[in-house]
């Protein structure tokens, strides 16, 4: 039910996980940056597919607010209009990315 993706953190078919020092050093994430939420996966045919994002890339930042954690991302998310700028962290690059809600 929706108890569950709100666990789960799935929103407009994104999943993100909580960013932990060990998925830290595999992602190559630079010490300077703190927080940060992981793309799980990505639902076919969803709003997040359609977007760039890939399963990997680092979200740090919704609208030019720090995400610090997979709730404060999910309640960012919610608060944002339909076009989302996503500062992403990917390959030890960062690039802006739109995600539009539906």
């Amino acid at each position: 039910g929706p108890q569950q993706e709100e666990r789960q953190g799935l929103l407009g078919g994104l999943r993100v996980r909580a960013l932990d020092p060990s998925l830290r050093e595999k992602l190559g994430v630079p010490p300077g940056i703190k927080g940060g939420v992981v793309v799980e996966g990505l639902e076919a045919g969803s709003a997040a597919a359609s977007s760039r994002l890939r399963p990997g890339d680092v979200i740090v930042e919704l609208n030019q607010h720090a995400v610090a954690s997979v709730p404060e991302f999910t309640r960012l998310y919610k608060q944002a209009g339909d076009k989302i700028a996503l500062l992403v962290l990917r390959d030890g690059n960062t690039l802006y990315l739109v995600l539009s809600k539906r």
